[in-house]
């Protein structure tokens, strides 16, 4: 018992000196962290049908309009493409050119021909939480254009740079 006191005393004598004379027990563990940011992009249409309705070939005919909704974790380019001509509902041999149909930002001054490769509508956007663009879209039928009911499908583009 006596030996079990002294080697008690003796730590509390040791440990209080320590502490008078400034030392102290320290350790450190390191952890890394790391994370690997996937890139994010989303794209939405206000619609998924524009219709013109009854199209006049000789009078300027109502422009149609629809928003694109953009969220992009980088910079990033917005542009459209066509599926091919138009094609009669009645007639599938009835066909319109798909240039008839033009795009443009509803900012810009100009309208552009819809083509089956990209026709791009803004570049190098800055990355965003949400941005909107207002898009025009007119058709002009050529006046040869057989009467009918014509579609065809139109892709929005958001691409990442």
């Amino acid at each position: 018992m006596k030996k079990a006191t002294s080697l008690a005393l003796l730590t509390a004598l040791t440990a209080g000196m320590s502490l008078a004379m400034g030392l102290t027990a320290h350790a450190d563990s390191t952890v890394q962290v790391s994370a690997t940011i996937a890139p994010s992009l989303t794209l939405s249409v206000s619609t998924n049908n524009i219709d013109f309705g009854n199209v006049s070939a000789i009078t300027d005919n109502t422009p149609q309009n629809l928003t694109l909704s953009v969220q992009s974790s980088s910079n990033y380019d917005l542009s459209v493409s066509g599926s091919g001509d138009f094609k009669g509902v009645n007639d599938a041999s009835n066909t319109m050119a798909l240039s008839n149909l033009k795009v443009k930002l509803a900012t810009d001054a100009d309208y552009k021909d819809m083509d089956t490769s990209n026709v791009s509508l803004a570049t190098d956007q800055a990355s965003t939480s949400f941005a909107t663009y207002d898009v025009n879209l007119k058709l002009t039928p050529d006046v040869s254009t057989k009467a009918d009911a014509y579609h065809t499908t139109i892709t929005f583009n958001a691409n990442q740079i």
